[in-house]
């Protein structure tokens, strides 16, 4: 009995989350952050971070998604021969052999992981990995051999293969191989820093580039160095490409070249919308760079740069916000994005190149106010075509977050507080008087109380921020992480999980059951349901005040959430490297929420007990008089009860008794419909 009540319990969890579906909606929201790069005959692969692999037969022109069977999308490494792709990511090593069409993991005998770096040469696979050392794979990467005698330094940073000899970077300089990676020899003379980030080798040269700013030269395989970019920036180096006499660096600020053996440079940047470069490819004809703003390629030996990012759909956004069928999302380095039609495209508002990230956004009407990390508030009246800075009196411009109350903006700050502005934001006063911590982590309001969060707690400020009162009873971890109200009832996350209170903050509950995970980062409240985006576990919902939540996962692809946002059909969340993902409220048992009769604040649909044997108790209020059915189905869909409610009154509430005693054992759903509400429990029926 115990086991099969466990089995069903289990099933009903199954079958709540599998209502609802989330799907990518990124159509013109392109871009993201390209990490790795490989060529084979036409094709072009690149290797995203959190957003797989993706593919182009155009020079660029076009990519397509390519991660079926890819479990894990944060890829660090990858090379290729004329049949087979490797990549490296954070869960180990994948091969496919069909062009990124499918993808087999292959980590038999990899005593670690995190993948760094790859390279192959005809049957031998070399991968490194981080603070585990070196595995070799002789057999097309279907086993592993830990490679580590001599080698000691385990954090392995780049790999080359160079004929008979591997090259190894890590953190404490460069190794050398000449027997497969059986043995391991230190090459350090004349290093003056060991954190080696990249090498390039041409002909007798070996060229490495450092975490801290040298790029060195050996000409006796690696016996010797000599620091050659005297010349160069005091710039970390993240990546080296050779042509010919042509020697690319990928920096921290862009591009430069050498065409002298590294005697002289000059910058490449015409064109780069933002210059931390993470990596360089080199051909006789074209040369790729991948950025944290997507790719670039150049035709012309890197005198001029195009962008070529449609169809890498791997934005990192940080916002969403909208008004009046208009979407606006903010993302780190591919800048502002609108969409008129509830996600289905994206049109790019504010590009990388103007400013950098896109940090918090707030909508009133043709308003659009949003929130930098560097460069303040912007303002557009526009939808987005115009921009204007708006930043007299605010002494600090990375803006967390930002909250329109009536004709009153508060912009909230990293290290100097809240700022607050009455006039569309030409000029900021600053509002901090209570305030314990000038860091402000969120900020939410229901009239004239306003509530900011910050890492001493929550504050409370019932005259537009002339004065805050600390309000953390109850709230185990005061570092919060953002906050949602809907009347009296609020929500807020801390790195403990999550709490309410009903009370204005005068006292918090912890209301995290069901949730897997500290880290929240966001909660949206629509009528009674609440929403929790999490950045390692995805999206949790609850329909009972936060005493339970359910994971909601089914579709989505990422799951480091970082914002939420719904309009009256559809709710969205925004990834850390997967762009925008949208769902059905209906899917979530939601009916358009616009001027609809929804179920009282503080009551849901109740049936006790649960497990039930011979007898199910529902209770249930409803905002206004009408009629409703409760429809009871069983697993399969089939309708197994039915009964028409009458003159349902909305000022107590509703109690409506089942007899189930000739019910089967099994998972059943109850639903309570009426004209507006659709509302469905799950009860285990146990005989």
């Amino acid at each position: 009995m115990k086991k099969g009540l466990i089995f069903l319990c289990l099933l009903i969890t199954i079958q709540m989350n599998s209502f609802c579906q989330w799907e990518q909606c990124n159509k013109g929201l392109y871009g993201g952050d390209v990490r790795v790069i490989a060529v084979t005959g036409s094709k072009i692969f690149v290797g995203t971070e959190r957003g797989g692999v993706f593919l182009s037969t155009n020079m660029g022109n076009s990519w397509i998604e390519r991660n079926e069977g890819l479990t894990c999308q944060w890829i660090s490494s990858i090379t290729t021969d004329d049949n087979n792709i490797f990549v490296g990511t954070h869960e180990g090593v994948f091969l496919s052999t069909d062009m990124g069409n499918s993808w087999i993991e292959k980590n038999v005998g990899l005593g670690y992981k995190g993948i760094t770096a790859i390279a192959m040469k005809g049957n031998n696979i070399i991968a490194g990995t981080f603070f585990y050392g070196i595995f070799l794979s002789t057999n097309n990467g279907e086993s592993w051999t830990h490679k580590y005698n001599g080698l000691t330094n385990t954090d392995i940073r780049t790999l080359v293969i160079s004929g008979s000899n591997i090259l190894a970077g890590t953190s404490d300089g460069l190794f050398l191989s000449e027997d497969n990676g059986g043995n391991w020899t230190k090459k350090n003379l004349g290093l003056t820093d060991f954190s080696i980030r990249c090498i390039a080798i041409s002909g007798n040269n070996i060229f490495a580039g450092t975490d801290n700013f040298e790029l060195l030269i050996s000409n006796d395989n690696g016996l010797s160095w000599t620091q050659i970019n005297t010349e160069m920036p005091y710039i970390q180096l993240h990546s080296l490409c050779i042509n010919g006499n042509n020697i690319f660096a990928g920096t921290q600020e862009g591009i430069f070249l050498s065409t002298d053996n590294g005697v002289s440079w000059s910058k490449k940047n015409t064109g780069i919308t933002y210059k931390w470069i993470n990596c360089l490819l080199v051909n006789e004809n074209f040369v790729l760079a991948g950025t944290i703003d997507g790719i670039f390629l150049s035709t012309d030996n890197g005198i001029n740069w195009i962008q070529k990012n449609y169809g890498i759909t791997t934005s990192w956004v940080n916002c969403l916000y909208g008004m009046n069928n208009n979407l606006f999302t903010g993302t780190s380095y591919d800048g502002l994005f609108l969409s008129t039609d509830n996600g289905n495209s994206w049109e790019q508002k504010l590009s990388g190149l103007d400013y950098s990230f896109m940090i918090s956004l707030s909508v009133n009407n043709n308003d659009v106010f949003v929130g930098t990390d560097g460069d303040g508030v912007i303002h557009s009246t526009d939808k987005g075509y115009t921009w204007l800075e708006k930043n007299s009196g605010l002494n600090s411009l990375y803006i967390t977050c930002l909250l329109i109350n009536g004709d009153i903006i508060f912009a909230g700050t990293y290290g100097r507080g809240i700022f607050l502005t009455t006039n569309d934001g030409n000029s900021w006063i600053k509002k901090n008087f209570g305030l314990q911590d000038s860091t402000i982590n969120c900020l939410t309001s229901n009239d004239n109380n306003i509530f900011a969060g910050t890492c001493s707690g929550v504050y409370q400020s019932t005259d537009n921020g002339n004065t805050w009162l600390e309000k953390n009873s109850g709230i185990t971890n005061i570092c919060i992480t953002c906050l949602s109200i809907n009347g009296n009832i609020i929500f807020a996350s801390s790195w403990d999980g999550v709490f309410m209170s009903s009370d204005y903050g005068n006292t918090w509950s912890k209301k995290d059951s069901g949730i897997t995970t500290k880290y929240i980062d966001c909660i949206s409240i629509i009528d009674n349901n609440i929403f929790a985006g999490t950045m390692d576990s995805g999206i949790f919902q609850s329909t009972n005040n936060g005493n339970y939540w359910l994971q909601k996962n089914s579709g989505l692809t990422n799951p480091d959430i970082s914002s939420l946002y719904n309009d009256d059909k559809n709710i969205y969340v925004g990834t850390r490297g997967c762009g925008v993902f949208r769902a059905k409220l209906s899917d979530f048992g939601i009916t358009s929420i616009e001027d609809t009769p929804k179920l009282r604040a503080n009551n849901n649909l109740n049936l006790s007990p649960n497990p039930a044997s011979s007898t199910i108790n529902i209770s249930y209020s409803l905002q206004y008089n009408t009629t409703a059915q409760i429809i009871i189905t069983n697993s399969y869909g089939q309708q197994v009860y039915c009964a028409n409610l009458y003159n349902v009154n909305a000022t107590n509430e509703q109690r409506h008794s089942i007899d189930i005693r000739s019910f089967p054992s099994g998972l059943y759903f109850v639903t309570l419909r009426s004209p507006a509400v659709a509302l469905t429990k799950g009860v285990v029926v146990v005989k």
